[in-house]
């Protein structure tokens, strides 16, 4: 397979999505596991990681969630008749982005097309949208900022 470059020489790091195949990924990028740390609550905390991949250069991994070798293809889409059509909106992120009004020198936005319900959107008491009109105290717009992960998107204001 040839070697794909940029502009300075370097390994070209992309994502190609196959038609009802697997996901090949150029340019040596690193694979590792990351594991969720929750509170005594279940709260989510932070990511761990966890196990890192052996890959090259280039390497697949697999969509249809059949294969063998997790995270890695097998081909064995083609046996189960796989299909990846894919649906994902491919519109712009920011026409996507819901404002959360009442937000005292904070911005919050969501983009819930890019929620992985991972629970960093809230604690056992109460979810951001809740939090944003109580952010003119610096403690609730502190534990706002560090609970956003995206799909949020945080943006100060003036």
């Amino acid at each position: 397979m040839a070697r794909h470059v940029n502009r300075n020489g370097e390994p070209e790091r992309k994502i190609v999505v196959t038609e009802d195949g697997p996901y090949v990924v150029h340019g040596g990028l690193p694979l590792v596991h990351k594991i969720q740390i929750v509170s005594e609550y279940g709260e989510p905390l932070t990511w761990q990681t966890g196990a890192r991949f052996e890959t090259g250069e280039t390497y697949e991994l697999c969509r249809c969630g059949q294969s063998s070798f997790l995270p890695f293809c097998d081909v064995t889409h083609a046996l189960v008749d796989f299909d990846g059509t894919e649906t994902a909106d491919t519109g712009q992120t920011a026409d996507r982005q819901e404002v959360h009004p009442g937000g005292t020198h904070i911005v919050v936005k969501r983009d819930y097309s890019l929620c992985m319900d991972s629970g960093f959107c809230a604690n056992r008491l109460r979810k951001v949208e809740e939090m944003v009109a109580e952010t003119g105290d610096t403690e609730v717009r502190s534990q706002v900022m560090a609970m956003i992960e995206p799909p949020w998107v945080i943006s100060g204001t003036a």
